[in-house]
């Protein structure tokens, strides 16, 4: 079986699929030469119990790759006063895989690099809440293709969408966990294919004069596979963790109940004292496909993982994604991810790997 790496940095900007159109709504105007930061001006407020409530950052929404803008970090006072605070900043670019598209100054001053999207966050030292800006990086005139590769109602992960004819043939993307994909730099009559191993491809031909969204549906080459039934699940972490995570954090086992609706699967489990909540702490969902099976626990990395009370003060969380094949028992496969042991409410004991064994076993 072929193993396919999980996109972990891009599973979250997948999330956005429902409010994608507003996240990509074009701003086409081009950003003008940086100009040098100017020191932080005085606070101007006449209350002298001002204190600094938040930090906005102010610059382009768009940029041309080779080209540099100069970013503001203002920061709001409580009495509405405003003071400017860049060169008080720590800027960064994330995700940290993104700045191979934008990179910025300690003065604040952007380099966009390739075609592709980043967000500036800024942090002032002089404390408040950071905060983030979302920047585009295209080419002049083009524009952002973008949508989502499914089956049967289930995102396609590592499916490749490549515009195949026109001036920009050659342009692809890899689409995420839940099959979201993002083509930057994309003008006029273009032919654009979706495929990936096991699925009869789909070529569209589209004409590109703004943003737009363009959906793939496509179909499977041969029979699905039914694992629906009552398994048994054990993940035992990495060796890498022998030493970071105690015996009884190293393997643990669960009763799980997996449903299956067409490729969709609904993983729940019991057998322990879990905190249960609306999108994890006992379930988790994956999908079937042509080659292997696959789960994502805890997609969002927002808590929602297996999170088991292993102790009154202690709290086991398990997140990370799956690809497993079939085996005889069941299905076997590794996850890459993150167990974590919580004592008290704080992070006590942690190891995150590629490794870990995942097993359902019948």
């Amino acid at each position: 079986m072929k193993r396919r790496r999980i996109h972990r940095d891009l599973i979250y900007a997948a999330s956005l699929l429902g409010s994608v159109a507003a996240v990509f709504t074009g701003c086409n105007n081009k950003p003008s030469t940086p100009t040098s930061p100017t020191s932080p001006s005085p606070i101007t407020s006449a209350s002298p119990t001002a204190v600094l409530t938040s930090v906005a950052v102010n610059g382009p929404d768009r940029m041309e790759p080779g080209t540099t803008a100069s970013f503001q970090a203002i920061a709001t006072l409580s009495d509405g006063s405003t003071r400017d605070v860049t060169l008080e900043t720590n800027w960064t670019i994330l995700p940290a895989s993104a700045q191979a598209v934008l990179t910025i100054s300690s003065a604040g001053v952007a380099s966009a690099h390739r075609s592709g999207v980043a967000s500036i966050a800024a942090a002032c030292r002089c404390g408040g809440t950071g905060t983030a800006k979302q920047v585009k990086v295209i080419p002049e005139n083009t524009f952002v293709l973008w949508g989502s590769v499914v089956e049967g109602g289930a995102g396609i992960p590592d499916a490749t969408v490549e515009v195949t004819s026109g001036a920009f043939a050659g342009l692809s993307a890899t689409t995420t966990w839940e099959g979201a994909y993002w083509l930057y730099g994309v003008a006029g009559d273009v032919e654009v294919r979706a495929s990936r191993d096991g699925y009869q491809p789909q070529l569209q031909r589209v004409t590109v004069t703004q943003d737009r969204m363009l959906a793939y549906t496509l179909t499977l080459s041969s029979r699905r596979a039914q694992i629906a039934g009552a398994y048994s699940l054990t993940l035992t972490a990495s060796d890498k963790c022998a030493t970071s995570l105690p015996g009884e954090a190293r393997v643990r086992t669960y009763s799980a109940a997996v449903v299956q609706d067409g490729s969709r699967l609904d993983v729940m489990l019991s057998g322990a004292l879990f905190l249960a909540s609306a999108y994890g702490g006992d379930k988790f969902s994956g999908r079937v496909g042509p080659e292997e099976i696959s789960f994502l626990i805890d997609p969002y990395n927002e808590g929602d993982g297996i999170n088991e009370q292993l102790t009154p003060a202690s709290v086991l969380k398990i997140a990370g994604g799956v690809f497993a094949s079939p085996s005889v028992a069941g299905f076997t496969g590794t996850m890459s991810g993150t167990i974590a042991l919580m004592t008290t409410g704080a992070l006590s004991r942690s190891c995150h790997a590629a490794d870990h064994r995942f097993a359902l076993s019948r």
